[in-house]
């Protein structure tokens, strides 16, 4: 069956980073993975052997000692309205129609979480092949996560045929709209009518009579990616750092996935430990060969280590049973395959993955 690895938390932790890594280490062990990235950091692209993260599947040049292989994409949002027809309407009338209809740049401004449906149903499609054993997703940051992993729903709410239906009757098109609007509020109907004009309507109708057939291919992607993300093949893990705040930044997280996707924290990622530093430090060589940590390095791991002290207070108390791993920072580690790789091995270990 394949599995589900998803990286979840603030901006600027170190997801994308510590994705590849999970993804590279999968991939020494003999497993086909998918790494999905929503940040196209060109230095990462650079390290994993190519030029930059493309919106198209590529399969990156790993060394003979990888004994799987690694395949990776990034989650371009540019123009996703217009994919989302390309893909699912195609080069039909209808499609014509849609594009240039002069409502359709407004729904495309202020339609949400099309380029988020568009990623993930690329890895469902990947999934229904079943050629791959995992998938790694680098997710936005903060609670957008959540909305990004629910975006098959909400699309799906969205373009319901059981609305969209009412639209492609052959009669007059704008009655059922009209009526619809006004069983809400006749004010509101008047001011629509004095601000785009009387036509409005009947405009909107004809637009939305164009999708007709969408939402059952939303659906059915929906029903999928909502069974896997649930599924106990789907693991969360939540990254953060030792200043992060648990209880504002990674809890809220936590409940959101679980209310929203179903689905509960597989573990936490605490990236940039410093705790291992302030052991070894004094009086001992730091990473760069120096004899002696400076007073400033001094003062600033100790900083640092009371603020993960704090961090992993906080989490005792709120959250107990979640598994922590830490990755150590390494302040003068270059980031190479090597590294990156003994990271993903490490957090392989440690999650029991």
């Amino acid at each position: 069956m394949n599995s589900l690895i998803c990286l979840m938390g603030p901006g600027g932790v170190g997801k994308t980073t510590i994705s590849a890594s999970i993804a590279l280490a999968l991939a020494h062990r003999g497993e086909k993975v998918v790494l999905l990235t929503v940040d196209p950091a060109k230095r990462l692209a650079q390290v994993l052997g190519i030029d930059q993260f493309s919106e198209e599947l590529k399969t990156l040049p790993l060394e003979s000692s990888f004994r799987g292989s690694l395949s990776a994409y990034w989650a371009n949002g540019e123009s996703a309205f217009e994919k989302l027809i390309d893909r699912h309407i195609g080069d039909s009338p209808a499609a014509k129609k849609i594009k240039s209809h002069s409502f359709f740049p407004l729904i495309k401004k202020h339609l949400t979480g099309v380029e988020d449906y568009l990623a993930l149903e690329k890895i469902i499609q990947l999934y229904k092949k079943d050629e791959y054993t995992y998938f790694v997703l680098d997710t936005p940051p903060a609670r957008h996560a959540v909305e990004f992993l629910n975006s098959p729903a909400r699309l799906e709410n969205f373009f319901d045929d059981r609305v969209l239906k009412y639209f492609q009757r052959k009669s007059d098109k704008s009655s059922f709209l009209k009526k619809w609007i006004e069983s809400g509020t006749r004010h509101a109907f008047s001011i629509f009518q004095k601000v785009f004009g009387e036509n409005f309507f009947s405009e909107l109708a004809d637009l939305l009579g164009q999708f007709g057939g969408l939402g059952k291919k939303l659906h059915q992607n929906s029903q999928v990616a909502s069974q896997w993300l649930s599924s106990s093949n789907a693991f969360y893990y939540f990254v953060a750092r030792p200043e992060s705040s648990f209880s504002c930044e990674i809890l809220p997280l936590i409940n959101q996935l679980k209310s929203t996707i179903k689905a509960n924290a597989s573990g936490l990622l605490l990236n940039q430990s410093y705790c291992g530093l302030l052991n070894n430090m004094n009086g001992k060589t730091n990473d760069r060969g120096d004899t002696q940590w400076s007073e400033k390095q001094q003062d600033f791991i100790q900083y640092t280590t009371e603020l993960e002290n704090q961090f992993d207070s906080e989490l005792s108390q709120l959250a107990p049973s979640l598994n922590v791993s830490k990755i150590e920072k390494r302040p003068f580690a270059s980031l190479d395959l090597s590294e990156l790789n003994k990271i993903g091995q490490k957090l392989l270990k440690d999650t029991k993955r």
